[in-house]
């Protein structure tokens, strides 16, 4: 063993995924209810949010910071940006906090920060039912595509389901 660090805070955390960055450096994504020990920001409300804290090859921590809406947020999936920063894509159910756009029961928000944990620009991907973000891809023609499954219509879709939504998802491409 290395070293070992613990990391959070008195309320209850939850890790969620590790990115690595390069070999010196880290993205720990958890949730978190904590307000105290690592947990350095001001949550205003009752619900976990995207707790996320940039640490080196020894486990110290550079910069935390939180974001989120005014419920439940649910990191599924993140990617190191070109210029080293984060695409983050949380499952939200519901508006508020950090979210300009909520358009139904749960929707799919991506986030992007710089390297030090800034956050530059952020959308919602949704439709009025139940979405789930599954996974990002940077390409090389400078953009991002985020699979998602979806089954409802509306929000910020311009796509009509394939079938019935009590049967199943569709996939969305975007």
């Amino acid at each position: 063993q290395v070293w070992a660090n613990f990391y959070g805070g008195s309320s209850g955390d939850v890790p969620k995924l590790i990115i690595p960055i390069n070999n010196d450096f880290f993205y720990l994504i958890n949730i978190s209810n904590s307000h105290d020990g690592d947990v350095l920001c001001d949550i205003d409300n009752e619900s976990n949010d995207i707790w996320i804290a940039k640490i080196n090859s020894v486990g110290e921590i550079i910069w935390q910071s939180c974001y989120g809406s005014a419920g439940p947020d649910s990191p599924r999936a993140a990617i190191v940006t070109p210029d080293g920063g984060l695409l983050l894509m949380s499952r939200i159910h519901e508006g508020g906090g950090d979210v300009t756009n909520f358009y139904g029961r749960y929707d799919n928000w991506i986030i992007k920060l710089d390297s030090t944990g800034i956050l530059e620009w952020e959308t919602t991907l949704g439709t009025s039912e139940f979405d789930n973000g599954l996974k990002l891809l940077y390409t090389s023609f400078d953009t991002y595509i985020a699979l998602c499954s979806v089954n409802g219509n509306g929000g910020n879709s311009e796509c009509t389901l394939l079938n019935d939504p009590w049967d199943g998802n569709d996939i969305w491409l975007v």
